[in-house]
């Protein structure tokens, strides 16, 4: 268990980049399962009695010498709430407007197609969360921050446990198919 009061862990894990591959992962569109590297994660957790506020930053690195789109896919428990998604791409802060779904698509697509930076944040299932994020300059850095909210389970021992869910199992990615399903 975490010892509570004491200051947050702030990891850069920029040197040890093979070791880190299921912390997160951006999907670079169109490209198959091309993915970014992850160049740094940063996870707070402030826990109170069965509530836990979580925060996690990840960056990655546009490491082509292309304009890139990608897709940033993220677990989150079951019951846990969003309350703040940032990303910032280069020097630049995307906050998100919360919008009809249709509304926000048509939004990205003008200002992806405008050349302008943008991204779209969408719930795929309860637990599942995209990002899709276009105009990635070469070099690039990108960081998402998001925190949210949950309550902890409460087992029958009077314990309870915070669990950090950082990738989604190629099984719950929507879109693919699962091998060897009937």
């Amino acid at each position: 268990m975490s010892n509570l009061g004491a200051e947050p862990e702030i990891i850069d894990l920029t040197e040890v980049r093979s070791k880190i591959k299921s912390l997160g992962e951006i999907l670079v569109k169109g490209q198959g399962n091309r993915k970014l590297p992850l160049a740094g994660v940063s996870i707070q957790a402030n826990c109170t009695e069965r509530a836990a506020t979580v925060n996690i930053k990840q960056k990655f690195v546009n490491d082509t010498a292309q304009l890139l789109e990608v897709i940033y896919i993220f677990p989150l428990s079951c019951g846990a709430s969003v309350i703040k998604c940032e990303m910032t791409v280069g020097n630049r802060k995307i906050a998100g407007l919360v919008k009809e779904r249709e509304e926000a698509r048509a939004d990205y697509d003008a200002a992806i197609a405008n050349q302008h930076r943008a991204s779209l944040i969408g719930q795929d299932r309860d637990d599942v969360f995209t990002i899709t994020v276009g105009n990635i300059e070469a070099g690039e850095t990108i960081e998402i921050d998001f925190v949210y909210v949950e309550y902890l389970p409460l087992y029958s021992d009077g314990t309870t446990a915070l669990r950090l869910p950082t990738v989604v199992a190629p099984r719950y990615v929507p879109g693919h198919d699962v091998t060897g399903a009937n």
